[in-house]
């Protein structure tokens, strides 16, 4: 029936049913989906916006249950959906709609991969000032909905710092845009911030503009190691400094130790800009720590690239038995604090300056790592902040609250929910509390 129906707006080439679909894409939506659940009949993919919002309107009608998606890279973040009929990819809604190079300013389709815009932008010299998750399948409205930005949220903030402009299809089919392409746009609601990390629940994507920046021409990495105090001590004091480092990261003893850097915690401090400010500035950061008994060793040229993408590919799939991947936050100045807490066998990094980061939870079938979570969870929120799991096999995923959102805000969150989306159609309980 769905098929059939779907036939009448797209393509028959552009509607892949699920069994035909890749291997390694079926088991990335099965791990999106309740173990109860009945698997998706097919997933569409629609050449163009106005295909996709008469598939969502379709669905609407029907009260079909949509798993939104680009490329999957992250399609098995959050909680577990039910009621799935389809799955609607965004992937061939891509390509670059302008590149206001003088603006500083990239307006793209929602499902462009992030990899090809960063190569776009370069021929101008620019670059999107985000390092998302698995960035080489990352499109660009899979990192609004995740609010997924990376090391560099130090010195640009994060998505919803960058993000300017949206276009999307609400779940009834009807198309609406928010915002501009113009960095100066403060009329109307601020809806870009409330489609960031929304994880497809209010609407599906199909345009997107962010903030442009200039490339730095050089790159400088300071990397220190010492144990918790120490650590907790240089970060204090460089927070402080005048110093403008790109990304300060501090990462677990256990991350170090995983990446032949030691066995002592770390503090990474990135400095981009030109190769006279970046020397100066590793040197004043080695300078700021003299008295405070750390190792500091420094990076440039292509050893301080590879220093990252290594950090980069380690956090995102360091090893098999690693299926669970977090997402964690505490006020700033518990961030040191944070990372001594996590379980042995953990690795965990995060920001200095937000006191954000990920962490990945080794994983045996059997083992009580859900406990271990909750005891992490626990530390989290008494320091303000949490701890959300994004990955995970289904079966830890049904013991445990992926959120942990234990706020006074969830009835506004329903109200928008049920504003946005009144059938529950988009993602349906894969957000806070089941909404």
């Amino acid at each position: 029936m769905v098929v059939n129906s779907l036939e009448t707006i797209v393509d028959a080439a552009d509607i892949v049913a699920f069994e035909q679909l890749p291997q390694q894409r079926q088991q990335k939506i099965k791990k999106a989906l309740s173990p109860r659940a009945s698997l998706p009949e097919c997933m569409v993919v629609p050449q163009t916006p106005e295909a996709l919002a008469e598939v969502v309107a379709l669905a609407y009608k029907n009260g079909w249950g949509i798993l939104p998606t680009g490329n999957s890279s992250k399609i098995d973040w959050g909680g577990l959906a039910s009621g799935v009929k389809l799955i609607v990819s965004t992937e061939r809604l891509c390509g670059v709609v302008e590149h206001a190079a003088g603006d500083l300013t990239l307006t793209a389709a929602a499902g462009t991969p992030f990899a090809e815009v960063q190569a776009t932008m370069a021929a101008e010299n620019q670059f999107l000032a985000l390092d998302p998750t698995y960035r080489d399948r990352a499109t660009l409205g899979g990192m609004v909905a995740t609010a997924d930005s990376g090391f560099l949220r130090q010195r640009y903030g994060g998505v919803r710092d960058q993000l300017i402009g949206i276009s999307f299809v609400r779940s009834d089919g009807v198309f609406a845009k928010a915002g501009g392409r113009v960095v100066k746009n403060v009329a109307g609601y601020d809806m870009m911030k409330l489609f960031t990390g929304s994880y497809g629940t209010l609407g599906i994507l199909t345009q997107v503009t962010f903030r442009a920046y200039p490339m730095p021409p050089a790159a400088t990495t300071v990397v220190i190691s010492g144990d918790v105090s120490q650590i907790a001590e240089a970060g204090k004091m460089l927070l402080a400094s005048t110093l403008t480092p790109t990304a300060l990261e501090y990462v677990s003893a256990s991350a170090m130790a995983q990446l032949d850097m030691g066995n002592e915690m770390g503090l990474w401090v990135r400095f981009q800009s030109t190769p006279e400010s970046v020397e100066e500035q590793a040197k004043n950061t080695v300078k700021i720590l003299e008295n405070v008994s750390i190792n500091a060793q420094i990076y440039g040229d292509a050893n301080e690239s590879d220093l990252w993408k290594r950090l980069s590919t380690f956090m995102e799939s360091p090893s098999p038995g690693w299926e669970i991947l977090g997402k964690i936050g505490v006020k700033p100045t518990s961030a040191v604090a944070c990372l001594d807490q996590i379980p042995k066998g953990a690795i965990a990094c995060m920001r200095g300056r937000s006191g954000l980061g990920r962490i990945r939870f080794p994983y045996q079938e059997g083992q009580p790592t859900s406990d271990e979570i909750k005891r992490l969870r626990a530390f989290c929120e008494t320091e303000r902040g949490f701890l959300t799991i994004l990955e995970a096999p289904p079966a830890l995923k049904n013991q445990i609250d992926v959120w942990g959102y234990s706020g006074n805000a969830f009835s506004w969150m329903e109200k928008i929910k049920n504003q946005f989306d009144d059938r529950k159609i988009l993602n349906p309980y894969r957000f806070v509390g089941g909404i």
